[in-house]
């Protein structure tokens, strides 16, 4: 490229952004808005909303898989995910029970999570996530913390497990999720960002989950909302000759 033709360029690059038009953001909201206001604003913004599909890439400690994941409000949960051609799993959860079929092994855990324990931390991260978007949060404390900038809802209290929603004070869009045990130990947190307007309502493009001992971040490439899915989508048929493990161990025997 000559000397000539890199302001020419430039020009023409800035006129492409400025027919793009702004990159659309999320609402602001008034400081002045008070908790309960804030928890109305929040509760509204998923009214109507009952499930969702979306397309999706997992990042693991032992590699990207890429895939498709169905969600409804009630918290059932299902993940079809490739890390290569011939590599692919297989996840459901459905209130505490887990399936997750490895169908190139030819084995499949079935397990609740409460047996799994701590091993359960990436499922109830990527469960709970989904709830709290979906709308179903339940009865939680609603107060603004001493950080102007953060809204907290949580559930539980000393002695009990805790759970915290962490939102931010201007677009009251959720950015963390952490659960405590009832010892005050961290167990799990969820970060999220890179809001987006999917479907026409602001969705987090990525997650980052972490327990104890595991790293997992999660992209989110598209999302249709309210789509029409049969029961089957929630349901893992396993062939006859399927190896059942119900340790999560047992799967990389």
């Amino acid at each position: 490229m000559t000397g000539r033709e890199a302001p020419i360029l430039r020009a023409a690059l800035l006129l492409l952004a400025s027919c793009a038009g702004p990159t659309p953001k999320p609402p602001s909201y008034p400081r002045t808005t008070t908790v309960d206001e804030a928890v109305q604003i929040i509760r509204k913004r998923t009214e109507g909303l009952e499930g969702m599909h979306a397309r999706l890439t997992i990042e693991t400690e032992r590699g990207i898989l890429r895939g498709y994941l169905w969600a409804d409000r009630s918290g059932r949960l299902r993940i079809h995910a490739r890390r290569l051609v011939w590599s692919a799993l297989d996840l459901l959860i459905d209130g505490d029970h887990v399936v997750l079929h490895l169908p190139r092994r030819w084995k499949a855990l079935k397990a609740s999570l409460a047996e799994m324990g701590s091993r359960a931390g990436p499922l109830l991260a990527s469960r709970d996530l989904l709830r709290a978007l979906l709308g179903d949060g339940g009865d939680r404390r609603a107060s603004f913390t001493k950080d102007p900038d953060s809204l907290i809802l949580s559930q539980g209290s000393a002695g009990q497990r805790r759970e915290v929603w962490t939102y931010d004070r201007d677009h009251l869009l959720l950015r963390l999720l952490t659960r405590h045990s009832a010892d005050g130990e961290l167990e799990l947190e969820v970060s999220v960002g890179d809001y987006s307007l999917f479907d026409g309502r602001w969705w987090p493009a990525s997650a980052a989950l972490k327990t104890s001992d595991k790293e997992m971040g999660i992209t989110l490439e598209s999302i249709e909302e309210n789509p029409e899915m049969s029961a089957d989508v929630f349901r893992i048929d396993l062939p006859e000759d399927t190896e059942i493990v119900h340790r999560l161990d047992e799967l990389d025997e």
